[in-house]
């Protein structure tokens, strides 16, 4: 969903079959599929064929019982992260003498000791743990730990992840293994640590992104989508007595406090596109204890336009628009030089204003990156070109290094489209 959302020429889909198939068989359910391409996520169980798709959930208004106890105690990865340090505080709220554990990869700074001191300030057990839970050796040391000391844990929330931005042509192994490391390998370990104990829930936050995409951040998606499905696993595993306590995925949206943070022209750019909105604090936790009573596996919170919401989620192309479809005619040498430079100047006009230059200080061979084009403006940019030109890869401005080249790009593709619209 990242790739066809970074570049809209490109159509995914993951289909899962038995391993028997024969090569007949398969290619059927490959010309089958080709034609249904906006179901992303399809799976063939002895000739059934089932399709991952939404259901809306009816919620009641009124407000959910909480799930923290008196006197519980809970573990917290990524406790001093944006939506874990607000989840620290929102269990002090409701609990009385609830003992909390907020683990982290690094050393305190002096501002975050603060905080955890403010935590601490109503006299509550508030500890926080350098540990990495990537290891290990040292998440069962922590889950020994806590086992001793306190004889119970009553919750996991699993918050630990980071994000690297980066369009996928330029994104490095090493960024794609360090982005799934907590939310893959250290959710393994979490869970293989606490095995044994008595839980009353396992909370993973996921992200929206795992369900829509996001560009730059496909490792970011891929993880999230992993813990998804291990919710479902998990929760088989309680099934046969392998594991106690409610596993729960939550697809969070952005939100309002803490979380990962988002440029505003971006963020606008993306509520006037979707209709989301960041989560308030007071909605993610509702939503958190509905979503703990509902039973899922899975849930997925949004805020903001309920129509639009659901309109973008209802679309069979993940709401993104379709490129224009291009017919290339040919054209002689001539024309196709008068095209390209009336393409080129159509193109300045159309980046000047974005760039609050005018034209004339445009020089079509001079390097984009003279005119201070970052990873923000160039999303401007290609915005301002798909409101002619329909959907377009999101790397346009990463592939071209001049607008000569770019005006190329667009020469050869939508030649008839500009011919069209230019002359």
């Amino acid at each position: 969903k990242t790739v066809e959302l970074e570049n809209p020429k490109i159509i995914g889909q993951v289909i899962l079959t038995t391993s028997n198939m024969s090569v007949a068989a398969l290619v059927e359910i490959l010309q089958t599929n080709k034609t249904q391409y906006w179901n992303k996520l399809i799976k063939y169980d002895k000739g059934i064929r089932t399709v991952s798709v939404l259901k809306e959930l009816e919620v009641s208004k009124e407000t959910s019982t909480v799930a923290f106890k008196d006197y519980g105690v809970y573990l917290i990865t990524g406790g001093m992260g944006g939506i874990g340090f607000l989840f620290a505080k929102e269990i002090i709220k409701q609990t009385a003498k609830a003992k909390l554990l907020l683990v982290g990869r690094t050393e305190l700074t002096p501002e975050r000791k603060k905080m955890l001191t403010s935590l601490s300030a109503s006299g509550r057990s508030v500890t926080y743990r350098r540990v990495d839970i990537t290891n290990a050796e040292q998440v069962n040391n922590l889950i020994a730990s806590i086992r001793s000391d306190h004889k119970q844990l009553n919750g996991i929330l699993h918050c630990a992840g980071i994000n690297i931005d980066n369009f996928i042509l330029k994104k490095s192994l090493e960024e794609f293994q360090n982005v799934l490391q907590p939310k893959v390998v250290g959710l393994f370990n979490l869970d293989h640590a606490s095995a044994n104990l008595d839980l009353d829930f396992v909370a993973l936050f996921s992200s929206v992104a795992s369900w829509l995409g996001n560009v730059g951040q496909v490792d970011y998606a891929t993880a999230n989508g992993f813990m998804d499905q291990f919710a479902i696993y998990r929760n088989a595993l309680v099934k046969n007595k392998e594991r106690k306590g409610q596993t729960l995925s939550i697809n969070w949206p952005l939100w309002q406090e803490g979380g990962m943070s988002m440029h505003q022209s971006i963020q606008k750019t993306l509520e006037d596109a979707t209709g989301l909105r960041p989560l308030e604090k007071s909605e993610g936790f509702l939503n958190f204890y509905r979503g703990l009573a509902s039973g899922y596996d899975q849930i997925m919170v949004m805020a903001g336009d309920y129509v639009q919401i659901r309109d973008l989620l209802s679309k069979p192309h993940s709401g993104h628009q379709q490129a224009l479809s291009i017919t290339k005619g040919s054209i002689t040498h001539m024309e196709r030089t008068d095209l390209f430079e009336k393409a080129q100047t159509f193109i300045c006009k159309q980046l000047a204003g974005q760039l609050k230059l005018s034209v004339d200080q445009l020089d079509p061979r001079a390097p984009l990156e003279r005119y201070g084009i970052d990873s923000i403006l160039s999303m401007d940019l290609t915005s301002q070109l798909e409101k002619t030109f329909g959907s377009l890869p999101k790397t346009l401005f990463f592939e071209y290094q001049t607008i000569h080249e770019l005006t190329a790009y667009f020469v050869n593709t939508y030649t008839d489209y500009l011919t069209d619209l230019l002359f």
